[in-house]
This record gives C-alpha cells, sequence and structure tokens, in this order.
C-alpha cells in the first residue's frame, strides 16, 4: 500500500538519476477535486539509448497496463 504523503522535491530529482527505482513503487494519482484518487504501481520501464524513458503502470482493479513517456 503506497503511503499517503506527496512525493518531494528530493525524491523526485532521485528517480530522475535512477529511474528504476520506481519499479515496483505504488503511488496515488488525483485528480483536481478527487480526494480518492487512482491507486497504482509503476510495473515496467523502458530506457533507449537517447535516455528517453517509457513507464508501464498498471492501476487497481486493471488488468492490462498503460505505457506513458516521462515528459
Amino acid at each position: 500500500m503506497p503511503s499517503e504523503h506527496d512525493v518531494t522535491p528530493a525524491e523526485l530529482h532521485s528517480f530522475a538519476q535512477d529511474p528504476f527505482q520506481l519499479l515496483g513503487r505504488q503511488f496515488i494519482l488525483h485528480s483536481h477535486g478527487d480526494s480518492t484518487g487512482l491507486f497504482y504501481e509503476v510495473v515496467g520501464l523502458r530506457v533507449s539509448k537517447e535516455r528517453t524513458r517509457w513507464y508501464e503502470m498498471q492501476f487497481e482493479g486493471d488488468v492490462e497496463c498503460i505505457e506513458v513517456d516521462s515528459e
């Protein structure tokens, strides 16, 4: 279960330096006005030789994953 703390600037910097530490981490995605949010886990990571990153995320209750780039 993810903790209820916001990701700090230091954690963001650490994740940018070593994105593999995100694997298996669980987060809650909140949208404006949503008090509960969506629970997701980072289950995959691809990195190109140009250092472009794609993260594979699985949302709670979903069988399939979605892939997003680091931008």
